[in-house]
């Protein structure tokens, strides 16, 4: 898929179509993934979109761009579009407002196998949102108002001496009105894994419309 913005691509139903009968004519909401090295972000995208783990660590370089067709009680299907940031693109010049462009919602992973990743998180998050205000492609709202989740991937690996920063995490999200939750990429619980895509979707209907 390439970089071509999600509103561009946004599909519409024609005149009394069910939407719930054809995915393919369900809207798009363009969710973008960030997060630093070996927490687990890429796994989180691969389960959402259905393909394989990598049984050894290699860090992303590119971005890479999936989809998972959501269905949420009370409104028409939607297409979730993931985009997977690759945390290098940080470190340079701004070359990436392309992954940023016409984005509708926010998921930060950390690890919580090494809790102290979070604290990049707060930065990534202030130069994405610069970028989508930036990329002008925020029609009505500010960048401040997407939906933010901040996941704990690796649940399945907390340690007790991680708990003071798990625990600030947690602060930081309560302060920052930022949603809250933790997964295993690897355990794979497919419940666990779909609500975090349903809580950065269903809480604001607004991106739905």
């Amino acid at each position: 898929m390439g970089a071509q913005s999600s509103s561009s691509r946004r599909r519409h139903a024609s005149a009394g179509q069910d939407k719930g009968s054809d995915p393919s004519s369900a809207d798009n909401i363009k969710v973008v993934l960030l997060g630093d090295a070996a927490v687990g972000k890429t796994a989180l995208f691969r389960r959402w979109v259905g393909t394989a783990l990598d049984a050894e660590y290699a860090p992303s370089t590119t971005a890479s761009v999936g989809a998972k067709l959501l269905r949420l009680e009370g409104h028409e299907p939607v297409v979730v579009e993931l985009w997977d940031v690759p945390h290098q693109s940080f470190a340079g010049p701004s070359i990436f407002a392309r992954y940023f462009r016409s984005t509708q919602a926010i998921v930060l992973v950390f690890s919580l196998q090494a809790p102290v990743s979070w604290r990049a998180l707060p930065k990534f998050l202030d130069v994405a949102r610069q970028e989508i205000a930036a990329s002008e492609s925020i029609e009505t709202r500010s960048p401040k108002d997407l939906p933010v989740v901040m996941v704990g991937n690796k649940s399945d690996c907390i340690d007790a001496a991680g708990l003071e920063e798990q625990q600030a995490a947690r602060a930081w999200c309560d302060q920052h009105g930022v949603i809250y939750a933790e997964v295993s990429a690897l355990a794979g619980d497919a419940a666990a894994l779909l609500g975090v895509l349903k809580t950065v979707v269903a809480p604001r209907p607004s991106i739905l419309s």
